[in-house]
């Protein structure tokens, strides 16, 4: 209810889900990048149950209704949208092999066994 934490995420590649998830994907013209994004910007608090766990039930969640737009709207979004979370992807692989490069070089960095160029 807070929206401090983002409400869907975009998985790729293996993952775990626990039993308070609900994996949904878009069919046809209606892209996963277009579903994340509806999403993350639909306001649920009515559909959320529970008071000391708030949760979205698979019931609640098949009762959201969502607007949509025609066929070539759609197709010119996922045109558009489709580089720019590749390239999302791309840049968390090189801060992933960036913080792995740092954590390896740091330590014979502050322990004198190598040293910077100048």
């Amino acid at each position: 209810n807070s929206r401090k934490l983002p409400i869907a995420y975009l998985a790729t590649g293996k993952f775990w889900v626990n039993n308070h998830s609900h994996i949904i994907s878009g069919v046809g013209i209606f892209s996963n990048e277009w579903l994340l994004l509806t999403i993350e910007n639909y306001q649920i608090s009515g559909y959320i149950t529970g008071a000391a766990q708030p949760k979205l039930s698979q019931e609640s969640l098949n009762k959201i209704k969502i607007m949509t737009a025609t066929n070539e709207i759609h197709k010119k979004f996922n045109s558009c949208i489709r580089p720019l979370f590749d390239q999302i992807e791309v840049l968390k692989h090189q801060n992933q092999n960036l913080k792995k490069t740092r954590d390896l070089l740091l330590p014979r960095l502050m322990s004198g066994k190598l040293e910077l160029a100048p």
